[in-house]
């Protein structure tokens, strides 16, 4: 599963001209990198605090509560978020 994840969003690399290795994992850091440049070159935020958010871990799991119906649904489509995975999203965008 981990291994798939890597492949995947190694993947996303070549749109950054990012050479696809056997290495899926660095590759996959390598092009979320250049995702990031990218977005702060048009001066799009990629974190919560760029955003001006300093959100505590209440805070965070109220989000993650909200975006999960009250814990009742999952989202997504590729891959089903329940809550505690959208909590760990929430947690790392800080």
């Amino acid at each position: 599963m981990k291994r798939a994840k890597h492949k995947r969003n190694a993947s996303t690399a070549i749109v950054f001209d990012i050479p696809c290795g056997l290495d899926f994992e660095k590759t996959a850091r390598a092009g979320i990198e250049a995702m990031e440049d990218f977005f702060r070159s048009i001066k799009m935020p990629v974190s919560l605090h760029e955003l001006g958010l300093d959100l505590d871990d209440q805070q965070i799991h109220e989000l993650a509560f909200k975006c999960s119906y009250e814990d009742t649904r999952t989202i997504g489509v590729f891959k089903q978020l329940n809550m505690k995975d959208m909590e760990k999203i929430y947690t790392m965008a800080r």
